[in-house]
């Protein structure tokens, strides 16, 4: 499923503002929003996170409607960098 264009790129500057801020400025641009045609995808550092053609986001009971966009790109991105602090080289 789909989102508004603009909702994705508010989001990710969103997030990615957030991001540049809690790294004080040494991470920018993290996130990253790709259209075309039909499909859309948001990347973390190049990883796809969401994609609309295989939307992971779960169903909400109540409504029947996806979960929203943000939290479910909040927890896959802190999923990730909790995959990533695990690293040690």
């Amino acid at each position: 499923m789909s989102i508004e264009p603009n909702e994705a790129e508010a989001l990710v500057a969103k997030l990615n503002n957030e991001i540049y801020e809690q790294t004080e400025g040494n991470i920018e641009d993290a996130l990253t929003y790709r259209s075309a045609g039909n499909g859309q995808v948001i990347n973390f550092s190049d990883v796809p996170m969401w994609d609309s053609e295989n939307d992971e986001r779960d169903e909400v009971v109540d409504t029947g409607e996806l979960e929203p966009i943000e939290p479910f790109l909040r927890a896959k991105i802190n999923l990730m960098i909790g995959e990533l602090s695990k690293i040690k080289l």
